[in-house]
């Protein structure tokens, strides 16, 4: 289609160039004066696939649905990538209304622009992940839309009696094998996601008491499910002593890094004032000290591992594949992003930077350039607190 279609031509041309932007002055950003006759050329292009969409859709608004949704994905990568979020949000946004509304009749329009091919499923997987994804890419604190292709939430159940779910120890049976407290880690990441669609869902409503009722019974649920996991992964590394390996050790690490920020999370929902990420300071340490342990000293091997941790704690699906809470990157800046000890953020900007490396889709370089500026913009309004000695949520 590149090549027949004048839109989606010019939209990979302008995506092209942004990306040879990236790769050579590794920044994303606004600024103009930094780029001259590139950035002219980019947003060029970008000007012309606006152009010659708008024109189709002039010809014909009814059948073009598919069409406009391709070009929303192409728009929200390149908006992104020339840093500016809230566009790139737009299209997001966009393009998974454009799905929703569209339903099951969406399949013939992909089938016609990709005739033979499973485009419409593979365009939703796409959406539906991006969609998770927007939380780490422009720092939101749930996701935008309530989409299809993302697990149904979690039924709430009624918490034990006379028990504070805040400090629950409900009892928990050893983990059998590192793979089973990597899938029942999974499994609780799914339930997290699913329940962040709900936010997604309740905040494009008008209040209303019974569905924050049910949304405050399920963070409840999924607070006393969380819960279960550090004592069942303790209880199995305690029996099964001297035959962990370093790779299971290692494995276990990189899942306590995101049970650690999924937890802080989950805790900062349905709050009555502004999330405070102050409290969870030794717990954002601990992140650093775990990530370290496993990245340090960098070297190809050490790249290697992290390759095959990811890839084990995915489920064994190629890391290639995008996933939020199988490997390091994720945790780590989430660190840079939301903890209020600026020198902890700093340092963990400084893990992602130093000796940079991937995990499939996601590049430790690109997230720090992602985050500086967030770090930038947070001192400049004040977000970075004096150091107190703070309240923990430790593992």
């Amino acid at each position: 289609m590149s090549h027949s279609d004048n839109a989606i031509r010019s939209a990979i041309v302008a995506l092209g160039s942004t990306g040879e932007k990236l790769h050579t002055c590794n920044i994303l950003t606004l600024r103009q004066e930094r780029f001259g006759r590139h950035l002219d050329f980019t947003r060029v292009q970008y000007g012309k696939a606006l152009r010659h969409l708008q024109r189709k859709i002039d010809d014909d608004a009814q059948g073009l649905v598919a069409y406009a949704i391709l070009l929303c994905f192409l728009f929200c990568i390149f908006e992104f990538l020339q840093g500016n979020d809230s566009a790139s949000l737009v299209h997001l946004r966009g393009g998974l209304a454009l799905l929703s509304q569209a339903g099951s009749s969406i399949s013939s329009g992909f089938e016609a622009l990709s005739p033979g091919g499973h485009l419409d499923h593979e365009i939703k997987n796409v959406f539906s992940a991006m969609n998770a994804q927007a939380t780490l890419w422009l720092g939101l604190d749930v996701i935008p839309i309530a989409t299809m292709l993302l697990p149904q939430p979690v039924q709430p159940v009624e918490p034990p009696r006379n028990t504070q779910v805040e400090n629950c120890n409900h009892p928990s049976t050893a983990f059998a094998s590192v793979d089973e407290a990597s899938e029942a880690l999974n499994r609780h990441m799914s339930h997290f996601y699913a329940f962040r669609v709900s936010i997604a869902a309740y905040d494009e409503r008008s209040p209303a008491s019974p569905l924050l009722e049910n949304l405050i019974a399920e963070k409840k649920n999924l607070i006393l499910q969380f819960q279960q996991w550090p004592s069942a992964s303790e209880a199995m590394t305690t029996a099964l002593g001297d035959t962990l390996t370093d790779d299971m050790l290692d494995r276990l690490a990189t899942m306590t890094m995101n049970w650690t920020v999924s937890n802080i999370l989950l805790h900062t929902y349905l709050v009555e004032s502004n999330p405070v990420y102050r409290k969870y300071e030794l717990d954002f340490r601990q992140v650093l000290e775990l990530a370290s342990s496993i990245l340090r000293p960098m070297n190809d091997l050490v790249r290697l591992k992290i390759q095959r941790i990811v890839t084990a704690n995915n489920g064994g699906i190629n890391p290639a594949a995008f996933s939020l809470h199988a490997g390091i990157i994720a945790p780590i800046y989430y660190t840079a992003i939301k903890c209020r000890n600026l020198k902890i953020c700093r340092d963990a900007l400084a893990l992602l930077k130093e000796d940079p490396w991937r995990e499939g889709a996601f590049d430790s370089l690109i997230m720090a350039t992602i985050a500086e500026p967030r770090i930038q913009r947070h001192q400049e309004e004040g977000y970075y607190e004096p150091d107190l000695e703070p309240e923990s949520l430790s593992v």
